[in-house]
């Protein structure tokens, strides 16, 4: 019998980034865009939409840094990575709900640029590329 504990692969808690995700969505929703919230039920919609995207974010960038990626590309990544991610998050569950009641598959384009070419996509933005260099210092560079 060994007192070694399993040894635990480096790397940004996936946890972490999804929880800060979302209380920054929520902050953002609550403070920054008031007057189109229209309720708790807004700010807990957006907030849940970011925890996923954070999820996703932090996992992705984390196995890209354990891959050997540079701290400029895990940035620039990050944010890219970030936007799809919330926009698919944010927009993509309600869009899966009427594409189920349908029955087919409608991708509303006009939505997707609306919201990306709007302030609403600063929160992803920043987040994502914040995340990426989180996890740069978080994970060990090969060498």
């Amino acid at each position: 019998m060994s007192d070694e504990k399993p040894k635990k692969k480096p790397g940004a808690s996936k946890l972490g980034g999804g929880i800060l995700w979302a209380l920054a969505q929520a902050g953002v929703e609550w403070f920054v865009f008031p007057d189109s919230v229209g309720g708790i039920g807004t700010v807990i919609s957006a907030a849940g939409g970011a925890f996923i995207a954070g999820w996703i974010t932090t996992g992705i960038l984390n196995q890209s840094a354990r891959w050997g990626a540079g701290g400029k590309v895990l940035l620039l990544f990050g944010a890219i990575l970030g936007v799809l991610i919330a926009s698919g998050a944010v927009e993509g569950l309600s869009s899966a709900l009427s594409w189920w009641r349908a029955g087919k598959i409608d991708i509303d384009w006009v939505k997707f640029q609306d919201f990306v070419l709007s302030w609403k996509v600063a929160p992803a933005l920043v987040l994502g590329a914040f995340t990426g260099l989180y996890v740069r210092g978080k994970v060990p560079q090969k060498k």
